[in-house]
């Protein structure tokens, strides 16, 4: 405890590894007598590492603060404290690793004892000095990219590096903010299949080489990859993950997992550059077994960094907001516990602050998408109930709480759509945390699986587009879509995304057999005419622009406030994560009015229209950010149920 009082926080940062040392070589003075060579006594226990850095992350949000992103790659170094906030891609699986050197001082003779646990030992002289102990322990290798469809001002509230709300100024107070909130895209199919209609649509910028290090610190790419050989696939899912892929080690995990596929996690740990770490190619392909494994497994450093982590916090759908995150804590065998808020960490006052003006911001927020959609509000107000969905129960095979949206467009407007999803794409990615838009056209659908796959060859998961976080709302265009031929890779695609609309669940395809992977994704399909998912969409919405659609919104002028932004990043935290529940009194009066219906013949209302209510009242609430149903609310929702029923007609009609 003497020890963990008086560590600076320089120390933590530029020399972590020293820190685990120190306290390894405390522990056994205090336990062992201070003996070098016991190390089999060391193995077994925790040495107090565990609870020190909790400490110093959790004690202030400087220090946090002061930890530099492994994203922000001009600030690290081999050996420092680096925090890393990712996705998990695919599991490397478990490895052993010889646990303690000895060093042999040259002029005492003293022993000194390091660990390599944590990585805490990368600065040791590789000499004969050096002696490694027999005492074998085990770490689990995850391969992490970086979170797919991310928005801009979450890195920038995470990093501190840019004012969580931007000023509003000028008619479109919201551009400002929407400009670096760039639309992100999947890579698009022109590069590998051709020009398409899509072309015209403003794509994300051309497919990016891994990033590189040199030595100790972070180096640009060159222009051109060097031979074939020396590429490396980082396997990022699309092109909206920008950042580094990272191999990351966890330690005391037991036998089980802590972590599954697509989790967004935030690690803090040591980072390692080591040239030496990279599979070399043998001189004899037949003398070493599974190459293909080792190369995918053991990509170099350069390209692919090590992290070894120390601490790190699980972050949920609504916790994607950096101010909601939880506190970093350690791994406890199979699970990651929900640990209390201390004190420094309780953001109940901005939190609650949301839920008070709830019903206020909730109107502004549809006025505000409204802007991006031509000013149609009910348009507008089903958008912000399928973007604060969430699957919330599997029970009984059907994900209840999910809400996929079509918004059709008539074909008379088709001049205007092809910016209708864009607009759309901006005004989503300035206030959720995770956005991603995937262009349906023949050509997208036909140039590669949209569903990872595993490659058993090198004992991988070949990442595909939809290897998301959960939470991540998907916008799929289909205004570019043209009548064309699928091929085997198209259809299977298609399949695909009807199943995910379904199910929210993927097939992902392990070659000899389909393994089931949950999704949670809400998903708003924009097309002229009826949709090509339309049977699986959940709420189909005529779209009916009052103005001309903006790329960026425009935002009416009570809205024209600097924290209006962040009080809508917020407002979606926290409507995402409430509870839910219907009082019984308020059960009844549905129960007995649904009865009343039935008996006077009405063509609307069935099991099918009550189960689509139903859902429309629990986002409803959740968006007013309160957890029980009232009879004002039920009637409001039957009121946009009603328009939207009201449209479809109008719309046959035509």
């Amino acid at each position: 405890r003497m020890l963990m009082a008086g560590i600076a926080r320089e120390q933590y940062v530029q020399a972590p590894g020293e820190v685990v040392n120190a306290l390894l070589r405390e522990y056994l003075r205090a336990h062992c007598g201070g003996a070098a060579g016991d190390s089999a006594a060391a193995a077994s226990a925790a040495w107090g590492v565990l609870a020190a850095f909790e400490s110093f992350l959790n004690s202030s949000p400087d220090n946090v603060a002061a930890v530099p992103s492994l994203h922000k790659l001009e600030q690290v170094g081999n050996g420092r404290l680096v925090r890393y906030r990712c996705m998990v891609q695919d599991f490397f699986g478990q490895e052993f690793y010889s646990a303690f050197l000895i060093e042999t001082l040259p002029i005492t003779n003293e022993k000194v004892i390091r660990t390599a646990k944590y990585g805490a030992a990368l600065d040791t002289p590789d000499s004969d000095s050096v002696a490694r102990s027999t005492t074998l322990m085990d770490r689990v290798a995850l391969y992490c990219v970086p979170v797919p469809g991310e928005s801009d001002w979450v890195r920038d509230v995470e990093d501190g590096s840019a004012a969580v709300a931007t000023a509003v100024t000028g008619a479109r107070p919201g551009a400002a903010a929407l400009k670096r909130c760039k639309m992100v895209t999947c890579e698009t199919a022109a590069a590998a299949v051709g020009p398409t209609a899509a072309d015209d649509m403003e794509m994300d910028a051309p497919p990016r080489p891994c990033k590189a290090f040199k030595g100790d610190v972070y180096e640009a790419p060159p222009a051109r990859l060097q031979p074939q050989s020396q590429q490396y696939d980082c396997n990022m899912p699309n092109q909206s993950c920008r950042g580094t892929a990272c191999v990351v080690y966890l330690y005391d995990t037991g036998d089980d997992e802590c972590f599954a596929v697509n989790d967004v996690v935030e690690f803090v740990g040591i980072l390692e550059i080591n040239p030496l770490l990279a599979f070399q190619e043998p001189m004899h392909d037949a003398l070493d077994a599974f190459p293909e494994e080792k190369a995918a497994h053991n990509p170099p450093t350069s390209v692919v960094p090590r992290l070894h982590a120390i601490s790190m916090r699980r972050l949920a759908c609504g916790n994607g907001h950096p101010l909601t995150a939880p506190p970093f804590s350690h791994l406890t065998p199979g699970v990651v516990p929900a640990i209390p808020l201390p004190s420094i960490y309780q953001f109940n006052a901005p939190c609650t602050s949301v839920r008070a003006c709830a019903q206020t911001l909730r109107q502004n927020l549809v006025r505000y998408i409204g802007g991006a959609v031509g000013e149609d509000l009910l348009t507008a107000e089903f958008i912000l109930l399928s973007a604060i969905s969430r699957v919330v129960s599997r029970e009984t095979g059907i994900p209840l709480g999910k809400m996929s949206l079509g918004v059709v467009a008539p074909p008379a407007c088709a001049e205007v759509t092809a910016a209708l999803s864009r607009a759309l794409l901006n005004a989503l990615s300035a206030v959720c945390t995770k956005c991603l838009m995937l262009p349906l056209t023949v050509e997208f659908l036909n140039a590669r699986p949209m569903v990872p796959r595993k490659d058993n060859a090198a004992n991988r998961l070949v990442s595909g587009f939809l290897q998301l976080a959960p939470g991540t709302v998907v916008v799929l265009d289909e205004t570019a879509l043209r009548p064309g031929t699928l091929n085997a890779t198209g259809i299977a695609n298609v399949a695909a995304l009807k199943q995910m609309l379904r199910q929210q669940q993927l097939d992902y395809d392990f070659e000899f057999s389909a393994v089931p992977f949950s999704v949670d994704l809400p998903v708003i399909a924009v097309s002229v005419g009826p949709s090509l998912l339309a049977s699986e969409l959940d709420f189909v919405v005529p779209w009916i622009p009052m103005s001309a659609v903006e790329t960026a919104p425009a935002v009416p002028p009570p809205l024209q406030s600097d924290t209006f932004l962040e009080q809508c990043r917020l407002y979606f935290a926290v409507v995402r994560e409430l509870e839910y529940a219907t009082d019984p009194s308020v059960a009844e009066y549905i129960q007995n009015e649904f009865v009343e219906s039935r008996r006077a013949g009405s063509t609307d209302v069935n099991q099918d229209s009550l189960h689509r209510m139903l859902q429309l009242a629990r986002l409803y609430t959740h968006s007013m950010a309160v957890e029980k149903l009232t009879v004002d609310m039920w009637r409001a929702v039957q009121n946009l149920e009603q328009q939207r029923l009201q449209r479809l007609r109008q719309c046959t009609r035509r």
